[in-house]
């Protein structure tokens, strides 16, 4: 996944439940696997969401941990990311 396929993927999934301020979150794992799953042609396996979202949920949840992982997006990615940057203090915001 390239850096401007991760950042449609993320723009995707940054939408609302209608009439409420809560993220609707439905499709995201199937979403991501989606636009990962590729051959070794490089093709992709799906072409659709349903198809995915009809597969067995626990295997659905194994591939989309290694996309997150693979592209960046899991929590352990971030924290790796990170773990360099040293706290921020006020004098970073030139605060005084």
């Amino acid at each position: 996944m390239t850096g401007r396929d991760r950042d449609e993927y993320i723009q995707s999934m940054v939408k609302r439940k209608p009439d409420s301020d809560n993220p609707d979150l439905r499709g995201l794992k199937a979403a991501l696997v989606l636009r990962t799953a590729i051959d070794l042609d490089g093709e992709p396996l799906w072409d659709q969401l349903d198809e995915i979202q009809d597969k067995c949920a626990s295997a659905i949840d194994r591939i989309y941990e290694v996309a997150e992982e693979l592209n960046g997006l899991s929590t352990k990615e971030e924290e790796a990311a990170t773990s360099d940057f040293a706290p921020a203090t006020s004098e970073c915001f030139g605060i005084t």
